[in-house]
């Protein structure tokens, strides 16, 4: 069984805001306690990807490794059920661009570093990860992804 674990921020969400490229989590916390805030107003889950690793749910075993708590949501409740855990590098006191901290996750999911797959957009992020040894993929887009995970 293939183990893969995700970033979540520009691989499973995005901005509403095209012209926004910053990160989403202190976009989250500036926007949340504006009145009338409404979620999917500002941000939109990468559906098609999600429900892609639905249908591939009986032969992997997704995760998602985030550096902040957007993925907190209470909008998103229920939405990320095809993954089995999400680990926030914010709340266990890691950092998404050191290797130590994939070294760490693959210790809390009990997988040897070799047969875990972490997917992210950034390319800091990812040659941590290569670093301690997991396998990697640069998310660039949703056609990418999907064809690496056949």
């Amino acid at each position: 069984m293939q183990t893969y674990l995700f970033d979540f921020s520009k691989v499973l969400l995005f901005s509403n805001d095209l012209d926004y490229s910053g990160d989403l989590n202190p976009r989250y916390k500036q926007l949340k306690d504006a009145p009338n805030f409404l979620f999917f107003d500002h941000f939109r889950l990468n559906q098609e990807i999600i429900e892609y690793l639905t249908s591939k749910a009986t032969d992997s075993k997704f995760y998602i490794f985030t550096s902040g708590s957007i993925q907190n949501a209470p909008e998103l409740e229920g939405k990320l059920s095809v993954f089995r855990e999400i680990f926030s590098a914010e709340e266990l006191g890691l950092h998404k661009k050191e290797s130590s901290s994939y070294t760490e996750i693959v210790r809390l999911l009990r997988k040897p570093a070799q047969e875990v797959t972490f997917i992210d957009d950034s390319p800091e992020n990812i040659s941590a990860a290569a670093v301690a040894g997991l396998k990697v993929v640069h998310y660039l887009n949703n056609h990418q992804l999907m064809e690496y995970l056949k």
